[in-house]
């Protein structure tokens, strides 16, 4: 099991710079980085938003996922545009 630390939380960045996309991103830059081509992920708060939008933007790199207390968005133009760039 491994945990990282998601962008926007202490002082790391402000929130209002990120963007879904982004942190799918880095999430997969992660798993390409440790060499993982599938993996359980797991999200608490933000974390299980992004791992849902990472599940539908990567389906073939998720095995299963685990959210706690994620917020799922309404698709509207600007989520599906962020959703594709994922």
């Amino acid at each position: 099991m491994m945990a990282i630390d998601m962008v926007g939380h202490g002082t790391l960045m402000p929130r209002h710079f990120l963007r879904y996309a982004m942190l799918c991103g880095l999430l997969l830059n992660f798993l390409d980085g440790i060499g993982f081509e599938k993996a359980y992920i797991s999200g608490e708060s933000l974390g299980a938003t992004v791992a849902a939008w990472f599940a539908i933007a990567h389906p073939n790199r998720v095995e299963k996922i685990v959210m706690n207390t994620g917020m799922l968005l309404p698709p509207d133009e600007d989520g599906a545009a962020g959703l594709r760039g994922c």
